[in-house]
């Protein structure tokens, strides 16, 4: 199982690298040039291509430390390391949100809706970045399922997790989408035909939402 770390800090090896860059242009660029003493002028050559040098391994030791630290979502557990962050399919984001939302709720998707697992959002996600992940998955889990066990579920949810669940949305920009949820559930949450004719009609965008949202912030999953 991977195991979610805090992400290495890389401000410090990426300044070095900044800052070894802008002496050995200005070494080579402006000081050299008009150097007219020819040891001093040698030196500054020679100083200068060890910056570059020690640019050089300030940016590999940048690559180690992010590669050696498995990605939620880009971690191979076979090649034992994160694949390419263009390799990233939805079916991959998926099938971690499943085991995400699976491990969190115990097994039963029921108690993401009617139990009180979303009261503690602590508890899974200190840094509030899964929970719109999982607002999404919990809809495109009932458009995949499509019964009548899943419409209930929505049916069935309590206005506490109606809420997170709106909220998450909402942080990801979503205000139509939660205008409608609302609305279907104050309404028409009885009405299994309605509420499945909007998510499952949603279900593209969904998909959509669900994967654009793990490529932005995809520095978050470490």
């Amino acid at each position: 199982m991977v195991t979610l770390n805090k992400k290495p800090s890389t401000l410090i090896p990426l300044s070095g690298a900044g800052l070894s860059l802008i002496i050995a242009i200005l070494l080579f660029a402006v000081f050299v040039p008009r150097c007219e003493v020819t040891v001093v002028k040698v030196f500054a050559i020679l100083f200068g291509i060890i910056l570059l040098i020690l640019m050089v391994l300030c940016l590999y030791y940048t690559f180690l430390e992010c590669e050696s630290m498995p990605n939620y979502f880009l971690y191979d557990k076979k090649k034992k390391r994160n694949i390419q962050p263009d390799k990233l399919t939805f079916d991959i984001v998926n099938s971690r949100m499943s085991f995400f939302v699976s491990r969190i709720a115990q097994g039963r998707a029921s108690a993401l809706w009617t139990g009180d697992v979303l009261q503690h959002e602590e508890r899974f996600d200190k840094n509030h970045v899964y929970m719109p992940l999982v607002a999404y998955k919990m809809l495109y889990d009932l458009a995949e399922e499509n019964s009548d066990r899943g419409w209930a579920m929505f049916e069935n949810c309590t206005d506490e997790n109606l809420k997170v669940i709106l909220y998450a949305l909402r942080s990801n920009g979503e205000e139509d989408m939660v205008r409608v949820l609302k609305y279907l559930k104050e309404n028409l949450s009885h009405d299994y035909s309605r509420v499945s004719d909007y998510i499952i009609g949603n279900r593209k965008y969904i998909q959509k939402r669900m994967y654009g949202y793990v490529r932005r912030n995809l520095d978050a999953f470490y």
